[in-house]
């Protein structure tokens, strides 16, 4: 199983579809036409506007390598908004309203390993990229960038994930009715909630109408376009994850985000449909516990001129002043900070790192699945402790040099740093081990930085960690 070497969205054409939604609606019979309804030319962000506008994001070659080639560019959306949401959620405390992103977060990183399961599903292998490393200005939500708690950043947050005006309470639309109309077009967010229409159309078995997304079928897709077989179907119970058989991939703290395992065409298409309905907004119900549900309520109920103290957006590292304004603003030149930062990003890639080569090992071998195990256990120990440990010290250090009043903080950097995740189990291998000599150097030099007590043990702790799971590493600094 090989990925293709062109990106995802640099394949992409996108065509007009060959029939009209509402043509199509028609031949479908006055019981789809009642259940659903042609929407209004007003509704401009519903699913059929938005295909019609937009086009059909459509791969040359077959369904199944379409199908592939679309897969991969969720993932790097999923991969995106979670990062993302989670910068934000981060920068709200002590604000509530960073608990309730954060809750989202984990949704999103629920999504992103059900679309690992679609890829091995449909015989490729999973992928850990994330959108900013392929951008896509014509179907990305909007530009990746990490940016702290703000009403504007809100109002993106709730045009990506929004479901069509149509489908939304009278309460609902009232707020976004204006926020819609006053949105300029060159500044418009995308519901990625089309990649997902798409997806759906392509796991059908046939033309008709399928329960449980029957929308689908009216939006003009190429017919007869479907993967007839899936290659990877018996990955179900070999490389997939099985939250049901692998409790341990799951955190076990019941915010209930989207983790199926995929073993049959039906199970592909339930989790594509939950997934939209859940996070992409466009899938034709209005769920009170969507991501826009949410995000909604946080919007409606939140003072915005009570924020806490402001966090960078794009944080950056680098010793050398930068000539444009706004990005210096944001550069991390506190020496302390940017040894904690550059601790944060190699556990972060870690952990990316660490899910991959779990997911490389087969779960029905005892000697495979006993690192498969181990991995997780790392992958979980980066999430709950490393990295969010890490974002709360660099959030009490200055951004500059020095510490005075008034001073803007600094804030984790998520970088990836050109990192390259290979697919095979003894290169991952590898690759872990190199991450962490890589680490253990910034733990060592953040340690001679003069960091506070509090960060000093965490570190010390790290390191320690790190040699039980490589001996060979040498032993950390007084």
């Amino acid at each position: 199983m090989s990925n293709s070497d062109s990106k995802p969205w640099q394949q992409i054409v996108w065509r007009t579809p060959r029939r009209s939604a509402t043509a199509r609606l028609k031949t479908l019979g006055g019981n789809f036409l009642a259940m659903f309804g042609a929407a209004p030319k007003a509704d401009r962000t519903s699913l059929q506007a938005i295909v019609e506008s937009f086009g059909d994001p459509s791969i040359p070659g077959s369904p199944l390598n379409e199908a592939q080639q679309l897969l991969l560019a969720a993932g790097e959306i999923e991969h995106a908004l979670l990062v993302e949401y989670l910068y934000t959620a981060w920068s709200a405390a002590p604000n509530p309203a960073g608990g309730q992103i954060l809750q989202i977060a984990v949704q999103e990183m629920c999504h992103l390993i059900t679309v690992q399961n679609l890829l091995l599903f449909v015989g490729i292998n999973p992928s850990m990229s994330r959108q900013d490393q392929d951008p896509a200005p014509k179907l990305d939500p909007f530009p990746f960038a990490l940016r702290p708690f703000s009403r504007e950043v809100l109002v993106d947050f709730l045009l990506a994930e929004m479901p069509p005006l149509k489908d939304m309470t009278p309460d609902q639309r009232a707020v976004m009715q204006p926020i819609v109309d006053s949105r300029p077009t060159q500044s418009a967010v995308h519901p990625v909630g089309v990649l997902y229409a798409k997806l759906y159309w392509l796991f059908q078995a046939d033309d008709s109408a399928t329960q449980p997304w029957p929308e689908i079928a009216a939006l003009g897709f190429d017919p007869d376009r479907h993967v007839a077989d899936f290659p990877g179907e018996a990955s179900s119970t070999t490389f997939q994850v099985d939250p049901e058989a692998e409790p341990y991939w799951k955190s076990g703290d019941g915010r209930g985000g989207i983790f199926k395992k995929i073993s049959s065409r039906a199970a592909a298409l339930q989790a594509l449909f939950a997934i939209a309905s859940q996070g992409e907004g466009l899938a034709g119900a209005n769920d009170q516990q969507s991501h826009f549900a949410k995000f909604l309520d946080i919007f409606s109920n939140t003072d915005f001129s009570q924020l806490p103290a402001k966090w960078p957006t794009d944080p950056f590292l680098s010793d050398q002043v930068d000539a444009d304004p706004t990005r210096e603003a944001n550069r991390i030149g506190n020496p302390t900070a940017a040894a904690l930062c550059r601790v944060f990003d190699l556990r972060y890639q870690i952990l990316l790192t660490s899910i991959r080569a779990a997911l490389s090992r087969n779960r029905t071998s005892p000697a495979e699945v006993a690192v498969r195990m181990k991995y997780v256990g790392w992958a979980f120990e980066e999430m709950v402790s490393s990295i969010k440990h890490l974002a709360k010290f660099i959030a009490k250090l200055p951004r500059k040099a020095a510490l005075g009043a008034g001073q803007p903080v600094a804030a984790p950097t998520f970088a990836l740093d050109n990192l390259s995740i290979p697919d095979t189990a003894a290169e991952l291998d590898r690759k872990l081990a190199d991450l962490h000599r890589l680490a253990a150097a910034a733990i060592d030099d953040a340690l001679g930085k003069g960091v506070e007590a509090g960060a000093r043990l965490v570190l010390s702790g790290m390191r320690t960690n790190d040699k039980l799971r490589f001996p060979e590493l040498p032993d950390v600094i007084a």
